[in-house]
């Protein structure tokens, strides 16, 4: 039944894979300015969330392409992912999400590559 979550500016330095199994009721997810945090990537498990309105995973830590599932949150309406290691192209599904409001600056290393043909 766990609706909001707030782990910001903390000292965790992991997010084990499956942590967020089950939390279908989850609406807010805020991990924010966690630099001690090892490196990770989006947890698949959120793909089975219909209700996650807001996604903060800015300065934590994340790495890697994002997966092309951002179609598959029909609620999610706010992604912040600014401030990671995130590289590649930017997944088609986000021409098709209902996301609202949408940071992605700032990747440390290379960056995000290609087009934003996805809003064109």
């Amino acid at each position: 039944m766990l609706e909001s979550v707030f782990l910001s500016s903390n000292n965790f330095t992991s997010a084990p894979d499956g942590c967020f199994q089950g939390l279908t009721s989850l609406q807010t997810l805020s991990m924010t300015d966690r630099i001690n945090l090892a490196p990770w990537t989006i947890p698949v498990e959120l793909n089975d969330n219909n209700n996650l309105v807001k996604l903060e995973l800015g300065n934590a830590n994340l790495i890697g392409t994002l997966p092309d599932v951002f179609d598959k949150f029909v609620s999610l309406q706010e992604l912040r992912l600014s401030y990671n290691n995130l590289t590649g192209g930017l997944p088609k599904s986000f021409a098709r999400s209902a996301i609202q409001d949408m940071w992605l600056n700032n990747q440390n290393g290379f960056g995000f590559s290609g087009t934003i043909e996805v809003w064109c």
